[in-house]
């Protein structure tokens, strides 16, 4: 496979999981892409449990059940184990060129929602910019949390 594509096929896993493949810059807009940031962080380390956290809880039983339907035990497996299996097949400087994006919260691109509290995000791997795999996110008490994958730009 290209490293391109498998480039575009990590970032679906990423940002998509198995779903499919006016507020100005501020503490709201960080706070959004340290939380993406570090979910991908997480995922790519293989710390599942941690970067299902970053999940509502709606969305966790969602990919919960769509783990086990797939012979996983649950979104901890499944975010344990895809993302650094997909690294894992990148030629070496590809690879080292996404883990970089992976680790630099500036890559990935927020949109703030009109009242503040609702955002969508998208991770920018090297050589393009990955903006028809979005998360949206929404604010809650403990932070920002991931509520939809695979949400078309603008939508």
């Amino acid at each position: 496979m290209a490293p391109r594509a498998v480039a575009a096929s990590l970032a679906c896993v990423l940002l998509v999981g198995l779903a499919g493949c006016g507020v100005g810059a501020g503490a709201g807009e960080s706070d959004v892409q340290a939380a993406v940031s570090s979910y991908i962080r997480a995922s790519a380390a293989g710390n599942g449990e941690q970067a299902c956290a970053y999940y509502t809880p709606a969305l966790r039983e969602e990919i919960d059940r769509k783990a086990r339907e797939n012979g996983l035990k649950g979104c901890a497996e499944l975010l344990g184990s895809a993302v650094r299996y997909r690294l894992s097949q990148l030629p070496g400087d590809v690879q080292s060129q996404v883990q970089e994006a992976i680790g630099d919260p500036d890559k990935v691109e927020v949109e703030m929602g009109e009242e503040g509290d609702r955002a969508e995000a998208a991770l920018e791997l090297p050589g393009e910019a990955m903006t028809e795999t979005r998360v949206a996110l929404v604010k809650r008490p403990e932070g920002w949390r991931i509520e939809r994958l695979g949400v078309r730009e603008g939508g």
